[in-house]
């Protein structure tokens, strides 16, 4: 009777068990691709409001495939963030020899996780200084 309890019991711990990897390419499929910077959150009046970016000073940025936040020329930029938190989740960055980016004239700490939240085709990216994107 015990065998068969401990079985079962066995059988339960190993049906709670997820795969960590799905998970991630489930969560990283939200933010993969092109975005378009359209607003940037300020501070009016005492109040946060989202204000339009004027066109001449509005970027595109991509995440590839590994989580890299990537330029419009698709280059990092200098200390890139090694892990994103998407909609409150974390995934790391694995460093590769395609997400390291030579900055001569900065020397690079640890950066914290960057703050991503996706919603359909709007990102919003940041803590601080937050900047809403669209996906194109």
């Amino acid at each position: 009777m015990k065998r068969l309890l401990y079985f079962l019991l066995f059988l339960l711990f190993l049906s709670n068990c997820k795969d960590n990897k799905a998970d991630e390419s489930e969560i990283l499929k939200l933010v993969i691709g092109k975005w378009h910077s359209i607003e940037t959150e300020e501070i009016v009046a005492g109040e946060k409001k989202w204000q339009p970016i004027a066109l001449a000073k509005q970027s595109d940025v991509s995440f590839s495939f590994d989580g890299v936040m990537l330029n419009k020329d698709n280059e990092p930029g200098c200390c890139p963030s090694s892990a994103l938190r998407i909609n409150g989740a974390l995934f790391n960055i694995k460093s590769t020899g395609v997400n390291s980016y030579p900055c001569l004239t900065i020397l690079c700490g640890e950066t914290p996780p960057l703050p991503v939240e996706v919603g359909g085709d709007v990102m919003i990216v940041g803590d601080q200084k937050r900047v809403k994107y669209v996906r194109y």
